[in-house]
């Protein structure tokens, strides 16, 4: 990951924890709020678990958006080739309300993919021919 990235990283989740300064500080036994390291980074096996649980998740949920079903990530991938901009993907979607970048985001998924492309992905990647692809996998 690039050094700019993993400021932005820091940084989100830094203000992130702000929100809970007063649970965080609360003088209770046990606390309410601990923050502690991520095992994803330190454990190796818990990684991997992780990483299968994710894609079997990911699988489930992009069978529901599109009213199909995945066997593998690839096969997921070479499905999202066909949509060559947000119309397009957003027209495939049989459930919209499965499509969703930021909870406090309102107005139409085509616009919500583009903010989600200008503010999240634009500054980590060049979009190639596969464009909307990248968008949804990131």
């Amino acid at each position: 990951m690039k050094p700019h990235a993993v400021f932005r990283l820091v940084t989100k989740h830094a203000l992130n924890a702000l929100g809970y300064r007063d649970l965080a500080l609360a003088d209770l036994t046990p606390p309410i709020v601990v923050i502690g390291p991520d095992d994803f980074a330190l454990e190796n096996a818990y990684r991997v678990a992780l990483q299968v649980a994710a894609e079997a998740d990911t699988l489930a949920h992009a069978s529901r958006m599109f009213d199909r079903g995945f066997s593998t990530v690839q096969e997921f991938v070479d499905f999202l080739k066909q949509f060559s901009d947000a119309e397009q993907l957003v027209s495939g979607l049989s459930d919209q309300s499965r499509l969703l970048f930021n909870s406090q985001w309102s107005g139409p998924l085509v616009e919500q993919i583009g903010r989600y492309a200008k503010e999240e992905v634009e500054s980590k990647i060049q979009l190639p021919e596969g464009g909307v692809t990248d968008i949804i996998l990131l």
